[in-house]
């Protein structure tokens, strides 16, 4: 009897282990040469790793997703920064038709299309993680994202959203035809949209916002609206709104405060961004985990997470405490290369003038301290400057030659 019943779980044991799938990892290239042909080829749980480079042209682009019977991941080798879609102007980089995958760490680039220049979300529920959407078009809504149908319900995570417009509404972002998108720790900037809604459009459509920074809409104001509809916003900055009653405001709201990107199309946040540290853990999914650099959020462990998609090194903003400009007291013209240190015992911070005079100390402790100016072939500059807490002290000086 003890043979039968352990042959019988013998045979039970390999029939199951025989009808678990296993997921598979294909490789473009080479297991396939374009992106499309790996995506065709993957099965449930797959994952289409996709290696460096710019991709484009046919079988790079308009990349379909239409099974609704899997799930699968199409992901970079190492990050947005290395593997761009370019649409060379002419489609799309995703379509999502009716599939809910998820597609990680991209630039989607000089897309031009109707609706949805960049990615559509076409009833379908995809998580689009960690991408850069920028400088795509659509001659109708979504410059960025078209999130269209009552049952296109994605989750937009960790994404740079920059650049984009569209004729109507929504530069950034469109929620249409009943479409209902969550965004969580995106930064969506610099778009424009010719009706409204740079940043996010919803004028068939609702959002839930979390972490997100919609600020700097270069046409169209950065929320719009459409009667009936709402935005629930929470932990987010944001610029302005058609109608602030149709947006729901929850806890940690920033109203209209510049985020201090580096600028020049750099959208990491800087060390006085208002942005570190206030965010909320609560209610980040798993696809959060990590920023569009791919590093830890939050950051340190245990603080609160940063708005936006970048997460800084600090756990609170710098403070500037002192700030000025230095100039020869004769001439007015400024001083560059000076040496400014500021002293009270035991400390000691010192920096330099900028090429136009101008000087930042950071982070001081509060009450008075020593401020010194010095300049080869210039006689000492000395000063007390009190620090108050939260305040900048501007201080101003010129310096006599010797």
């Amino acid at each position: 009897m003890n043979k039968i019943f352990i042959s019988i779980t013998i045979c039970l044991m390999l029939t199951f282990l025989a009808s678990i799938s296993y997921a598979d990892i294909i490789h473009v290239p080479g297991d396939f040469d374009t992106i499309q042909e790996g995506i065709d080829a993957a099965n449930d749980g797959d994952i289409v790793m996709v290696h460096n480079g710019t991709w484009t042209g046919e079988g790079n682009k308009n990349l379909l997703l239409d099974n609704p019977d899997r799930m699968i991941t199409v992901i970079s080798e190492n990050g947005a920064a290395s593997t761009i879609i370019d649409c060379e102007g002419d489609g799309r980089g995703f379509i999502f038709d009716g599939e809910s995958s998820v597609v990680n760490g991209f630039t989607i680039m000089n897309g031009s299309e109707t609706n949805g220049g960049g990615i559509a979300c076409q009833n379908a529920s995809p998580i689009i993680v960690n991408n850069i959407i920028i400088n795509n078009t659509a001659a109708a809504v979504g410059g960025g994202i078209v999130v269209a149908g009552s049952s296109a319900l994605p989750m937009i995570i960790g994404n740079i959203i920059a650049g984009n417009s569209a004729a109507n509404y929504g530069g950034g972002i469109v929620a249409a035809n009943g479409g209902f998108p969550t965004i969580i720790n995106n930064t969506i900037t610099e778009n424009s949209a010719g009706m409204g809604g740079g940043g996010l459009g919803c004028p068939q459509g609702n959002a839930t916002v979390l972490n997100s920074i919609i600020w700097g809409a270069s046409n169209g104001g950065d929320i719009v609206i459409a009667a009936g509809r709402t935005v629930n916003i929470s932990y987010s900055d944001y610029g302005t709104v058609n109608d602030s009653t149709r947006l729901i405001e929850g806890d940690g709201m920033l109203h209209d405060i510049d985020p201090l990107f580096v600028g020049g199309g750099d959208y990491h946040l800087t060390d006085l961004s208002p942005c570190i540290g206030a965010g909320t853990n609560v209610g980040l999914p798993s696809e959060a985990a990590t920023d569009i650099d791919g590093d830890t959020r939050p950051t340190p462990a245990g603080s609160n997470p940063d708005i936006g998609a970048d997460e800084h090194w600090r756990d609170v903003p710098s403070i500037r405490s002192i700030k000025g400009i230095v100039t020869d007291c004769q001439t007015g013209e400024p001083i560059k290369w000076a040496l400014v240190v500021v002293i009270q015992k035991p400390a000691k911070v010192r920096t330099f003038t900028d090429e136009d005079g101008f000087y930042d100390i950071f982070d001081l402790e509060p009450g008075e301290w020593w401020l010194i100016g010095i300049k080869k072939g210039y006689k000492l500059h000395i000063a007390k400057v009190e620090v108050k807490p939260g305040e900048t002290i501007g201080h101003d000086f010129c310096m006599e030659l010797k």
